[in-house]
């Protein structure tokens, strides 16, 4: 490589081995002026980064795929997976290291009690209410099948899904007291006209509904 030397197109320090241009300065005269033989250079490239690659690449035992992996027989999952299985203490190691990773982020104390429920038993909002998972509910307000189980206590007791203009009251005030004693159905709807006929139009509606 040539130091010290100044490029005459873009008129920076030239540390490339080419003596009146840098490199992309270089390779941007080489394109214009010879297409064909531009071209050529990078066909060359790409073959010597092939052959880089296929000399990383190594084949793993355990699933055939072809990859970049530090391990001689695994790619990077299998290996983890191997690793972990046969080192439960290590794997037992990294769970409570990714678990309690937010809390060394933020300083807090890791021997104070976790705050989120465990899997399955359903998690409190930050208002208070309870929420489950039941795949394919009609209630559910997320894809992921969460519902809040008042509304899924409520649903079973009728045997069929809440209306959209249907609430479930907790009589107590207890948000997280999912009882059916301790729960009344509520309707939020009203007529949208205040003529007279409109109203009887929408009483009817409403106690055909609920067959009255």
């Amino acid at each position: 490589m040539i130091f010290g030397k100044i490029c005459t197109e873009c008129n920076l320090e030239n540390k490339s081995r080419y003596k009146n241009f840098c490199n992309s300065c270089y390779v941007k005269q080489h394109r214009i002026k010879n297409p064909e033989s531009y071209q050529k250079l990078l066909s060359k490239i790409r073959e010597k980064r092939a052959k880089k690659t296929l000399g990383l690449e190594k084949k793993c035992s355990d699933c055939g795929i072809t990859s970049r992996s530090s391990s001689k027989t695994f790619c990077n999952a299998c290996y983890r997976k191997n690793f972990f299985k046969n080192n439960e203490n290590a794997l037992e190691k990294r769970r409570l290291r990714n678990r309690n990773s937010h809390r060394r982020k933020k300083g807090i104390d890791l021997n104070l009690p976790r705050l989120r429920g465990e899997n399955g038993k359903g998690h409190l909002t930050t208002q208070g209410y309870k929420v489950i998972i039941k795949y394919g509910h009609p209630n559910a307000y997320k894809l992921n099948g969460c519902i809040l189980e008042h509304v899924f206590v409520m649903s079973s007791f009728l045997e069929r899904p809440l209306y959209k203009n249907e609430l479930v009251h907790h009589k107590n005030g207890i948000r997280d007291d999912n009882r059916i004693e301790n729960l009344e159905l509520w309707h939020k709807g009203h007529p949208t006209g205040q003529r007279v006929q409109d109203k009887i139009k929408w009483c009817k509606e409403f106690l055909s509904k609920y067959d009255c």
